[in-house]
């Protein structure tokens, strides 16, 4: 027995690799890079009427409170000279960390989308475009595109792209 072991588990780590086919279809040839700064904030870090915002999500937690320190991306994303948060949520599955993500607007703090494995993409309607990936399992992959929309005052998706063994389904949800 211990013959095959070796052999069917190497097979098994072969498999789980996705056909280039699909690895080009998840690439985002648009992206960019803009600065980033990663941080692992506590309480006393975060302007305070956002901290109230992240109280009023779920943590996953049994206790319901938000975690003592969370990890955060802050970047600007409409060059408003004011940085967005992207907040782990420490939620997510095989695609990495869902991140949600703050704005300031209006003076008010407010979820305006959020993302799992992202890239930022060129400006639209003033703000970055992200283009996130996700899998959903075997060969199903999703790549999704936002852009922000000043009528919902959010990140909406314009394209969903469905992807198993290198074929692509678009997707173009109505607004």
């Amino acid at each position: 027995m211990k013959y095959f072991v070796i052999p069917l588990l190497l097979l098994s780590m072969v498999l789980a690799d996705p056909p280039q086919a699909t690895l080009e279809a998840l690439e985002v040839p648009d992206k960019i890079d803009i600065p980033i700064a990663k941080k692992t904030l506590g309480h006393k870090d975060f302007p305070e009427d956002l901290w109230k915002e992240l109280l009023n999500l779920d943590w996953g937690k049994s206790d319901g409170k938000l975690p003592d320190q969370v990890d955060c991306q802050m970047l600007d994303l409409n060059s408003d000279q004011s940085l967005e948060y992207l907040v782990n949520s420490r939620a997510g599955g095989s695609s990495g960390t869902l991140w949600y993500i703050f704005s300031k607007r209006q003076g008010v703090w407010k979820m305006v989308g959020e993302c799992q494995n992202y890239s930022i993409v060129k400006k639209q309607n003033g703000w970055h475009g992200i283009v996130h990936t996700s899998r959903g399992g075997g060969e199903h992959y999703t790549k999704i595109f936002q852009s922000f929309s000043i009528e919902k005052d959010e990140y909406v998706t314009t394209e969903l792209h469905r992807i198993y063994d290198g074929k692509i389904t678009v997707e173009k949800p109505k607004q």
